[in-house]
């Protein structure tokens, strides 16, 4: 998933089978947040390109790729109440 500094909402998609996804329709120059997350795995985030210090923007029209993420095994699932304020996509089949 990704959020955006400028909704903090979260815009989601799904890998295909090769691993591979996309997002689209993004808000040009605005601090990018990419979060990764499968069952069984801990989750991962990136804001730039050079790790999770540098800050990812893109410019209008911009696309970028070559953003991969390895998750390692050992995530826990939680169960229990949901704040709806701080709530992620989590999309798992």
């Amino acid at each position: 998933g990704l959020v955006t500094s400028e909704t903090r909402a979260p815009r989601c998609t799904d890998t295909d089978a090769t691993g591979d996804y996309t997002l689209a329709d993004l808000f040009p120059r605005t601090p990018l947040t990419l979060t990764a997350v499968a069952r069984g795995f801990a989750p991962r985030q990136r804001r730039g390109a050079g790790g999770a210090a540098d800050e990812l923007r893109l410019d209008d029209g911009q696309m970028l790729s070559g953003i991969d993420f390895a998750l390692p095994s050992g995530g826990v699932e939680l169960r229990g109440p949901l704040d709806e304020r701080r709530a992620r996509c989590a999309r798992w089949t």
